[in-house]
């Protein structure tokens, strides 16, 4: 029944746009395996695609809140939109070589959950975690708009895997991370003092970066842990929160890391966090005394 829904609004799509645009059903490979189903429709002559993800729209169909014509229509409207003044699809057209490596930053992700969409993509290993590289578009609006940058798209520009990491380090680092006490985190969320809440609960640091998407790009940064343990006076444990920021803890009183990965599992399972938002159910450790950072 869904695929002949899908096979269909294509079909609508296709006599809507005439011959001026290429139009196919794409299941997209996103982080941890997701794979959202989603309308590929490409202008003749354009380099970039636009991709529409449909699973909401389709399940609209099925329920009868709209008919296939109106959601063609929808479709459509959103893929106008995007050629006309869409931020992704407008700054892609205009970007070269240059453009992307000034663009390009460090997108952490865990390994195992990513192996299928590794294989298209260069990528670092870390630990058991790996980074790719995503073009920051815009990030003045509230949001950002970025895309994953692929081995076709490094070929079509010409961008070779050594330009690549060193243009990704420089740009990461110019944004820079920021450590926040969660008790501070707290007191601005429920206006209890942050003195009483760090009588009452553990240490915890938030790390991300200023636009807190994708913060998690801190683990290629010791520096960061490094300063933070040596204020401490203390080893650190650092907790994969999400690909958006990870939570560092003094190792001191925590007893171990058993039941800190007991914790983020549950925490991952729990449907606490997006299923492509997960970083890892590992707990890593940082070494005051080594300036090294290991996985528990």
């Amino acid at each position: 029944m869904k695929e002949e829904t899908m096979n269909r609004l294509v079909e609508a799509l296709k006599e809507k746009a005439g011959t001026e645009c290429d139009i196919e059903l794409k299941e997209t490979r996103k982080n941890n395996g997701t794979m959202p189903q989603g309308i590929l429709i490409k202008k003749h002559g354009e380099p970039v695609s636009t991709n529409i993800y449909i699973d909401s729209m389709i399940g609209r169909i099925e329920k009868c809140n709209i008919t296939i014509q109106d959601a063609a229509d929808e479709i459509f409207s959103i893929y106008t939109e995007n050629q006309d003044g869409g931020k992704l699809a407008g700054a892609v057209r205009s970007l070269d070589k240059e453009g992307i490596l000034k663009k390009v930053v460090y997108q952490v992700i865990g390994k195992e959950r990513n192996t299928g969409m590794l294989e298209s993509v260069p990528y670092k290993e870390l630990l058991d975690l790996a980074a790719v590289y995503r073009v920051v578009m815009d990030e003045n609006s509230g949001e950002t708009v970025s895309f994953l940058l692929t081995n076709a798209l490094c070929g079509t520009y010409g961008i070779d895997s050594e330009e690549l990491e060193h243009a990704a380090r420089r740009n990461t680092e110019m944004r820079g991370f920021e450590i926040t006490a969660f008790s501070s985190v707290l007191e601005e969320k429920i206006g209890i003092p942050k003195e009483t809440l760090e009588a009452e609960l553990p240490s915890m640091y938030i790390v991300s970066n200023a636009a807190g998407t994708n913060g998690a790009a801190v683990m290629l940064y010791w520096k960061y842990f490094d300063k933070l343990a040596h204020e401490l006076q203390s080893d650190l444990y650092i907790l994969p929160s999400s690909i958006h920021e990870v939570i560092a803890v003094p190792a001191v009183g925590t007893g171990g890391p058993a039941g800190l990965r007991d914790m983020v599992r549950e925490i991952n399972a729990g449907g606490n966090i997006a299923d492509d938002e997960i970083l890892s159910d590992s707990v890593y450790f940082y070494s005051l005394k080594e300036g090294v950072l290991c996985v528990a």
